[in-house]
Protein backbone atom coordinates (compact mmCIF):
# COMPACT_ATOMS: atom_id res chain seq x y z
CA UNK A 1 0.00 0.00 0.00
CA UNK A 2 2.55 2.31 0.85
CA UNK A 3 4.59 1.51 -2.12
CA UNK A 4 1.74 2.40 -4.57
CA UNK A 5 1.21 5.66 -2.67
CA UNK A 6 4.79 6.30 -3.59
CA UNK A 7 4.31 5.51 -7.46
CA UNK A 8 0.99 7.53 -7.49
CA UNK A 9 2.16 11.08 -5.64
CA UNK A 10 6.12 10.71 -8.03
CA UNK A 11 3.26 10.64 -11.30
CA UNK A 12 1.15 13.51 -9.86
CA UNK A 13 4.74 15.39 -9.19
CA UNK A 14 5.77 14.73 -12.54
CA UNK A 15 2.92 16.47 -14.59
CA UNK A 16 2.77 19.26 -12.34
CA UNK A 17 -0.68 18.98 -11.47
CA UNK A 18 0.46 19.83 -7.70
CA UNK A 19 3.26 21.42 -6.20
CA UNK A 20 5.15 18.75 -4.46
CA UNK A 21 7.87 20.91 -2.97
CA UNK A 22 9.67 19.12 0.02
CA UNK A 23 9.45 16.03 1.28
CA UNK A 24 6.22 13.84 2.62
CA UNK A 25 6.68 11.31 5.51
CA UNK A 26 5.00 8.63 4.44
CA UNK A 27 4.82 7.03 7.83
CA UNK A 28 3.03 9.31 9.54
CA UNK A 29 -0.47 7.95 10.68
CA UNK A 30 -1.62 11.11 12.75
CA UNK A 31 -0.59 14.78 12.98
CA UNK A 32 1.67 15.26 15.61
CA UNK A 33 0.11 16.58 18.84
CA UNK A 34 -3.25 15.81 18.08
CA UNK A 35 -5.61 14.46 20.25
CA UNK A 36 -8.01 11.27 20.25
CA UNK A 37 -10.71 9.65 22.62
CA UNK A 38 -9.27 6.44 23.68
CA UNK A 39 -10.99 3.34 25.64
CA UNK A 40 -9.18 2.50 29.27
CA UNK A 41 -8.46 -1.07 31.09
CA UNK A 42 -11.29 -2.01 33.21
CA UNK A 43 -13.87 0.68 30.89
CA UNK A 44 -14.26 4.34 30.85
CA UNK A 45 -12.51 6.31 28.51
CA UNK A 46 -9.17 8.87 28.42
CA UNK A 47 -7.47 10.65 25.36
CA UNK A 48 -3.84 10.10 24.23
CA UNK A 49 -1.68 12.40 21.54
CA UNK A 50 -0.21 11.73 18.59
CA UNK A 51 3.86 12.14 19.43
CA UNK A 52 6.53 14.20 18.04
CA UNK A 53 7.09 12.09 14.79
CA UNK A 54 3.09 11.28 13.96
CA UNK A 55 4.35 7.27 14.09
CA UNK A 56 1.86 6.75 16.83
CA UNK A 57 -0.43 7.25 18.92
CA UNK A 58 0.96 7.86 23.05
CA UNK A 59 -1.14 5.95 26.30
CA UNK A 60 -3.92 6.53 27.02
CA UNK A 61 -4.42 9.46 29.83
CA UNK A 62 -6.78 10.48 32.50
CA UNK A 63 -8.40 6.92 33.12
CA UNK A 64 -9.98 6.33 36.52
CA UNK A 65 -8.00 5.18 39.33
CA UNK A 66 -8.23 1.35 40.22
CA UNK A 67 -9.93 2.24 43.65
CA UNK A 68 -12.91 4.13 42.19
CA UNK A 69 -11.17 7.57 42.64
CA UNK A 70 -10.44 10.06 39.72
CA UNK A 71 -6.56 9.15 38.55
CA UNK A 72 -4.02 7.77 35.48
CA UNK A 73 -5.16 4.15 36.72
CA UNK A 74 -3.73 1.60 34.50
CA UNK A 75 -1.86 2.94 31.33
CA UNK A 76 -2.15 0.51 28.35
CA UNK A 77 0.44 1.12 25.69
CA UNK A 78 -0.95 0.42 22.28
CA UNK A 79 1.07 -2.22 20.21
CA UNK A 80 0.24 -1.22 16.57
CA UNK A 81 3.48 -2.96 14.99
CA UNK A 82 2.97 -3.10 11.38
CA UNK A 83 -0.91 -1.84 11.70
CA UNK A 84 -1.88 1.37 9.50
CA UNK A 85 -5.74 1.72 11.33
CA UNK A 86 -8.08 0.10 13.57
CA UNK A 87 -7.39 -0.39 16.70
CA UNK A 88 -4.67 -2.63 18.31
CA UNK A 89 -4.57 -5.78 20.03
CA UNK A 90 -3.15 -5.23 22.69
CA UNK A 91 -5.34 -1.88 24.14
CA UNK A 92 -7.78 -1.87 21.58
CA UNK A 93 -7.17 1.39 21.19
CA UNK A 94 -6.46 3.29 17.61
CA UNK A 95 -3.85 2.57 15.43
CA UNK A 96 -4.35 5.62 13.03
CA UNK A 97 -7.39 5.88 10.10
CA UNK A 98 -7.92 5.90 7.08
CA UNK A 99 -8.23 8.88 4.46
CA UNK A 100 -11.02 9.53 2.09
CA UNK A 101 -12.19 6.62 -0.08
CA UNK A 102 -10.16 4.12 2.10
CA UNK A 103 -11.42 1.70 4.75
CA UNK A 104 -9.46 0.28 7.17
CA UNK A 105 -9.30 -3.72 6.89
CA UNK A 106 -7.06 -6.40 8.78
CA UNK A 107 -5.36 -3.06 9.79
CA UNK A 108 -4.22 -1.75 6.50
CA UNK A 109 -5.93 1.13 4.45
CA UNK A 110 -7.68 -0.46 1.64
CA UNK A 111 -9.72 1.61 -1.04
CA UNK A 112 -12.95 1.33 -1.45
CA UNK A 113 -15.75 0.07 1.41
CA UNK A 114 -15.24 -2.61 3.75
CA UNK A 115 -16.56 -6.00 2.93
CA UNK A 116 -18.13 -7.92 3.95
CA UNK A 117 -19.02 -6.25 7.15
CA UNK A 118 -19.16 -7.57 10.45
CA UNK A 119 -17.52 -10.93 9.40
CA UNK A 120 -16.81 -13.44 11.91
CA UNK A 121 -18.17 -10.53 14.90
CA UNK A 122 -20.84 -10.96 16.85
CA UNK A 123 -20.48 -7.45 19.15
CA UNK A 124 -18.46 -4.43 18.91
CA UNK A 125 -17.79 -2.59 15.50
CA UNK A 126 -15.82 -3.70 12.78
CA UNK A 127 -12.80 -2.24 11.32
CA UNK A 128 -15.30 0.02 9.31
CA UNK A 129 -17.31 1.53 11.74
CA UNK A 130 -19.95 -0.86 11.18
CA UNK A 131 -22.06 -2.08 14.46
CA UNK A 132 -21.69 -5.94 14.96
CA UNK A 133 -24.23 -6.55 17.54
CA UNK A 134 -24.30 -6.90 21.20
CA UNK A 135 -23.89 -8.80 24.33
CA UNK A 136 -26.12 -10.03 26.93
CA UNK A 137 -25.34 -8.36 30.67
CA UNK A 138 -23.51 -11.27 31.80
CA UNK A 139 -21.17 -11.47 28.56
CA UNK A 140 -18.71 -8.71 28.00
CA UNK A 141 -17.33 -7.70 23.87
CA UNK A 142 -13.43 -8.75 23.30
CA UNK A 143 -12.31 -8.85 20.12
CA UNK A 144 -15.67 -8.72 18.47
CA UNK A 145 -16.81 -11.79 20.83
CA UNK A 146 -19.33 -11.86 23.68
CA UNK A 147 -17.37 -13.89 26.52
CA UNK A 148 -18.60 -14.67 30.23
CA UNK A 149 -17.76 -12.08 32.51
CA UNK A 150 -16.13 -13.41 35.54
CA UNK A 151 -18.17 -14.19 39.02
CA UNK A 152 -19.26 -11.20 40.86
CA UNK A 153 -20.40 -12.55 44.08
CA UNK A 154 -19.73 -10.09 46.70
CA UNK A 155 -20.80 -11.70 49.63
CA UNK A 156 -22.21 -14.38 48.44
CA UNK A 157 -20.45 -17.72 50.27
CA UNK A 158 -22.26 -20.42 48.17
CA UNK A 159 -24.45 -20.86 45.55
CA UNK A 160 -24.50 -18.98 42.18
CA UNK A 161 -24.33 -14.97 40.90
CA UNK A 162 -27.12 -13.68 38.89
CA UNK A 163 -25.21 -14.52 35.79
CA UNK A 164 -25.12 -18.15 37.30
CA UNK A 165 -21.04 -17.87 38.28
CA UNK A 166 -20.30 -20.83 40.60
CA UNK A 167 -19.63 -18.76 44.33
CA UNK A 168 -18.86 -21.73 46.42
CA UNK A 169 -20.23 -24.95 48.25
CA UNK A 170 -21.43 -25.19 51.80
CA UNK A 171 -20.13 -27.96 54.29
CA UNK A 172 -22.39 -31.37 55.05
CA UNK A 173 -23.65 -29.73 57.95
CA UNK A 174 -24.69 -26.68 56.20
CA UNK A 175 -27.23 -25.53 53.79
CA UNK A 176 -27.24 -22.58 51.33
CA UNK A 177 -29.66 -19.83 51.60
CA UNK A 178 -29.58 -16.39 50.18
CA UNK A 179 -25.64 -17.28 49.42
CA UNK A 180 -25.10 -17.60 53.10
CA UNK A 181 -23.96 -21.14 54.61
CA UNK A 182 -27.09 -22.39 56.93
CA UNK A 183 -26.45 -24.78 59.67
CA UNK A 184 -28.57 -27.78 59.23
CA UNK A 185 -31.37 -28.13 62.11
CA UNK A 186 -30.32 -31.40 64.35
CA UNK A 187 -30.75 -34.52 62.02
CA UNK A 188 -30.71 -37.41 65.46
CA UNK A 189 -33.36 -40.37 64.30
CA UNK A 190 -33.92 -42.48 67.24
CA UNK A 191 -31.05 -40.49 69.32
CA UNK A 192 -32.68 -39.11 72.44
CA UNK A 193 -29.33 -37.82 73.32
CA UNK A 194 -25.55 -37.13 72.67
CA UNK A 195 -25.30 -35.27 69.02
CA UNK A 196 -26.12 -35.87 65.58
CA UNK A 197 -22.56 -36.29 63.43
CA UNK A 198 -22.92 -32.60 63.20
CA UNK A 199 -22.59 -31.93 66.68
CA UNK A 200 -26.60 -30.42 66.50
CA UNK A 201 -27.48 -31.85 70.20
CA UNK A 202 -29.90 -34.33 70.52
CA UNK A 203 -31.33 -33.82 74.36
CA UNK A 204 -30.27 -35.05 77.31
CA UNK A 205 -30.84 -37.13 80.26
CA UNK A 206 -32.44 -36.79 83.69
CA UNK A 207 -30.26 -36.57 86.52
CA UNK A 208 -30.50 -40.18 87.21
CA UNK A 209 -29.26 -41.53 83.86
CA UNK A 210 -26.35 -41.65 81.71
CA UNK A 211 -26.24 -40.98 77.96
CA UNK A 212 -24.82 -44.13 75.95
CA UNK A 213 -24.69 -44.25 72.27
CA UNK A 214 -27.29 -41.91 72.04
CA UNK A 215 -30.18 -43.96 74.71
CA UNK A 216 -30.78 -42.87 78.15
CA UNK A 217 -29.49 -45.59 80.44
CA UNK A 218 -30.09 -46.04 84.34
CA UNK A 219 -26.92 -44.68 85.93
CA UNK A 220 -24.95 -46.90 88.75
CA UNK A 221 -25.21 -46.74 91.63
CA UNK A 222 -22.97 -43.75 93.28
CA UNK A 223 -22.32 -44.94 96.32
CA UNK A 224 -19.15 -43.49 97.32
CA UNK A 225 -18.95 -42.20 101.25
CA UNK A 226 -22.19 -43.83 101.82
CA UNK A 227 -22.18 -47.28 103.87
CA UNK A 228 -25.78 -48.49 103.41
CA UNK A 229 -29.23 -46.99 102.29
CA UNK A 230 -29.40 -45.73 98.74
CA UNK A 231 -28.47 -43.20 96.72
CA UNK A 232 -30.11 -39.90 95.38
CA UNK A 233 -31.28 -42.05 92.56
CA UNK A 234 -32.84 -45.24 94.96
CA UNK A 235 -29.61 -47.67 93.94
CA UNK A 236 -29.08 -49.90 96.53
CA UNK A 237 -25.63 -48.85 98.83
CA UNK A 238 -25.93 -52.33 100.97
CA UNK A 239 -27.22 -52.97 104.34
CA UNK A 240 -25.37 -52.81 107.87
CA UNK A 241 -24.82 -56.25 109.66
CA UNK A 242 -26.04 -57.65 112.65
CA UNK A 243 -26.61 -55.03 115.98
CA UNK A 244 -26.19 -51.66 113.59
CA UNK A 245 -28.69 -49.64 111.41
CA UNK A 246 -28.89 -47.37 108.37
CA UNK A 247 -28.96 -43.85 109.93
CA UNK A 248 -30.04 -40.78 107.94
CA UNK A 249 -26.49 -40.09 106.39
CA UNK A 250 -26.54 -43.31 104.88
CA UNK A 251 -23.97 -44.75 107.90
CA UNK A 252 -24.05 -47.61 110.26
CA UNK A 253 -24.41 -46.84 113.47
CA UNK A 254 -25.29 -48.87 116.51
CA UNK A 255 -28.93 -50.44 117.16
CA UNK A 256 -27.99 -51.36 120.19
CA UNK A 257 -30.66 -49.48 123.02
CA UNK A 258 -31.51 -49.96 127.04
CA UNK A 259 -35.52 -51.28 126.50
CA UNK A 260 -37.23 -53.39 128.91
CA UNK A 261 -39.43 -52.55 131.69
CA UNK A 262 -36.66 -50.79 133.52
CA UNK A 263 -34.02 -50.31 130.63
CA UNK A 264 -32.57 -53.47 132.39
CA UNK A 265 -31.94 -54.96 128.71
CA UNK A 266 -29.70 -54.26 126.03
CA UNK A 267 -30.87 -55.10 122.80
CA UNK A 268 -31.01 -54.45 119.36
CA UNK A 269 -35.11 -53.87 119.48
CA UNK A 270 -37.78 -53.34 121.98
CA UNK A 271 -38.11 -55.94 124.48
CA UNK A 272 -40.52 -55.97 127.60
CA UNK A 273 -39.42 -57.50 130.99
CA UNK A 274 -41.38 -58.50 133.92
CA UNK A 275 -40.45 -55.28 135.34
CA UNK A 276 -39.01 -57.66 138.35
CA UNK A 277 -36.24 -56.09 140.34
CA UNK A 278 -32.46 -58.31 140.12
CA UNK A 279 -29.49 -58.25 141.94
CA UNK A 280 -27.78 -56.73 139.06
CA UNK A 281 -29.89 -53.42 138.11
CA UNK A 282 -28.23 -51.16 140.24
CA UNK A 283 -24.71 -52.10 138.72
CA UNK A 284 -25.84 -51.18 135.48
CA UNK A 285 -24.52 -47.24 136.07
CA UNK A 286 -21.05 -48.65 135.65
CA UNK A 287 -21.48 -49.73 131.79
CA UNK A 288 -22.80 -49.12 128.56
CA UNK A 289 -25.25 -50.68 125.88
CA UNK A 290 -23.67 -51.13 122.73
CA UNK A 291 -22.25 -53.95 120.33
CA UNK A 292 -20.40 -56.12 122.48
CA UNK A 293 -21.63 -59.40 122.13
CA UNK A 294 -20.54 -62.01 120.39
CA UNK A 295 -20.26 -61.23 116.36
CA UNK A 296 -20.86 -57.00 117.82
CA UNK A 297 -24.23 -58.69 118.84
CA UNK A 298 -26.05 -56.23 121.59
CA UNK A 299 -24.80 -56.54 125.00
CA UNK A 300 -23.40 -54.88 127.84
CA UNK A 301 -20.21 -53.60 128.03
CA UNK A 302 -17.70 -55.42 130.75
CA UNK A 303 -15.45 -53.40 133.41
CA UNK A 304 -13.97 -53.93 136.20
CA UNK A 305 -16.07 -51.69 138.22
CA UNK A 306 -18.92 -53.40 137.10
CA UNK A 307 -18.10 -57.03 137.71
CA UNK A 308 -17.29 -56.14 141.07
CA UNK A 309 -20.52 -54.82 141.64
CA UNK A 310 -21.94 -57.58 140.43
CA UNK A 311 -20.26 -59.84 142.43
CA UNK A 312 -20.77 -57.61 145.33
CA UNK A 313 -24.67 -57.53 145.01
CA UNK A 314 -25.10 -61.39 143.62
CA UNK A 315 -22.64 -63.41 144.62
CA UNK A 316 -21.38 -64.23 141.40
Amino acid sequence: MKYLMHIVLAVVCSLGVFGCGGTVDWDRICDPGATQECLCIGGGSGAQTCNDNGSSWGPCQGCPAADGGSGQGDVCIPQCGGQECGPDPECDQSCGTCQADYTCQNGQCVQGPCQPPCAGMECGEDDCGNFCGTCSSCDSCAGGECVAKPSNCGSKECGEDECGNFCGSCSSCDSCAGGECVANPPNCGSKECGEDYCGNSCGTCGPCYTCISGSCRSRPPQCDGLQCGEDECGNNCGSCGTGYECNAFNNCVSACRRTGCANEVCSDSAKFSTCSVQCWHSCLQYTVCGNYGPNSSCAWQSSAQYNQCVAANCGW
